[in-house]
Formats: structure tokens, sequence, C-alpha cells
């Protein structure tokens, strides 16, 4: 069983965790009211912000498929979820522990 000290930094990471995402959904609600689409701004000789439009998966991945990896890609991830949460329950309920991994 953690301990009130584990706790606390477990809080901590997931403070983190919510700071991360609203700056990135603050910059992208930014980006996208003051730039069209393919401006850019120069920030250093080796970071520039541009505005463009990702249609795909990850970096573009299968973004002319045509609208089918949208469904299989998260129905793949729903699987996915669903047999790692069985198979953490299963272990948890067959040994009596309180751990949320494998054995």
């Amino acid at each position: 069983m953690p301990n009130d000290n584990d706790r606390g930094h477990l809080w901590f990471w997931y403070a983190i965790a919510v700071v991360v995402l609203l700056l990135d959904q603050l910059t992208k609600t930014a980006i996208m009211r003051h730039f069209v689409y393919g401006d850019s701004l120069s920030i250093s000789a080796y970071f520039n912000v541009v505005r463009v439009h990702n249609a795909g998966a990850a970096f573009s991945f299968l973004s002319d498929a045509g609208g089918w990896q949208r469904w299989a890609l998260s129905g793949q991830q729903r699987l996915s979820a669903r047999l790692w949460l069985s198979g953490s329950l299963a272990c948890r309920v067959n040994n009596g522990s309180n751990d949320w991994h494998w054995r």
C-alpha cells in the first residue's frame, strides 16, 4: 500500500501532466486564432512555429486511406485497454493483491 509520501509524488506528476496538457491546448488555440494555414514564425535558428494540418495519424501515417483508419486505430486502442484492464484485474483478484500490474 502506498504511503502518504508516495501519493504526494503521484499528485505532483499528475499536476505536471495537467499543466502540460493545458499549455498544449492554449498554444494550439493561439496558433489557430492568429495564424493562417502555412504561416510560420521563426523562434530561433532551429525552431519555427508553423501552422499545418495533419489529416492522418502520427506524422500523416495513413493520411490518404479514406477515413477507415480512424475507426480501426481507435478500435485497436479500446481492445488493448480492455485486455490490459481485464488481465490486471484477474491478477489482482487471483493474487489477493492491491498492485495493478502483471505478475
